[in-house]
């Protein structure tokens, strides 16, 4: 007669073995990118090598942040904003795929990879060109004025009004990419960011995100980190 104990070791070997979420996130992945790539391309051969070097690039182990968690995290925005638009879409994707901290240019040079890899899958002239609009965009949300720039400034600028402790989180990864760059320089530039957005009348531009109260939830995330950032700097004096 099997024992208590064999018989809940049997039940749990049947149960199935929980999936590896880094596994899940990027088969999940993969499968929106296809899923975007038929929308904008017939080239259904060229979809996994694109695949590949954009998952290359965003899960390299120097992205703290801009990887491929950071791509979900805005494609998630799009879908709950109802944005369906194969041009912010495709902007998501590449925005951040050339990421070298302390570079102004990160935008650009991402856009130019995008047109690259658009052109070799035979996206049509038209969405490149607008896609390559929104991902400079992000170098710039103030300056969002149509539809599409408002919602992709919004999309991008969605952490900042995360639950106070992904916000800390995310700030910490942030952090961490800029490692090599001394506490000193690396936190004067951000509080000039942080507080560059305090100064905007309106950090979101979307109806959507102002009525979901992300702009005081953004203040109050970004008003926590200066307070933080101020504070260990007079430390530090």
């Amino acid at each position: 007669m099997k024992t208590e104990a064999v018989v809940t070791e049997t039940i749990n070997k049947a149960k199935p073995k929980a999936a590896d979420p880094a596994i899940q996130l990027i088969d999940d992945m993969r499968d929106r990118w296809f899923h975007l790539a038929e929308r904008i391309s017939a080239r259904r051969d060229k979809f996994g090598i694109v695949w590949e070097a954009m998952f290359e690039r965003y899960t390299d182990t120097s992205r703290n942040y801009h990887n491929l968690q950071h791509i979900k995290d805005c494609l998630d925005r799009a879908s709950a904003m109802n944005t369906r638009s194969r041009e912010v879409l495709l902007a998501i994707w590449f925005h951040d795929l050339m990421y070298v901290p302390g570079n102004k240019n990160n935008e650009h040079v991402s856009a130019v990879e995008m047109n690259d890899w658009c052109k070799y899958l035979g996206v049509d002239e038209s969405i490149i060109i607008e896609a390559w609009r929104l991902i400079m965009i992000t170098a710039r949300h103030h300056e969002a004025f149509t539809r599409n720039e408002k919602i992709m400034a919004d999309i991008d600028l969605a952490g900042l009004a995360a639950h106070p402790e992904v916000y800390e989180a995310a700030a910490k990864s942030i952090r961490e990419e800029h490692a090599e760059i001394p506490d000193y320089t690396y936190d004067t530039g951000r509080l000039a960011f942080l507080n560059n957005l305090l100064a905007q009348e309106q950090i979101f531009k979307t109806f959507a995100s102002r009525d979901a109260g992300m702009n005081e939830k953004a203040r109050v995330n970004i008003k926590a980190e200066i307070e933080t950032l101020v504070g260990t700097n007079a430390k530090s004096d």
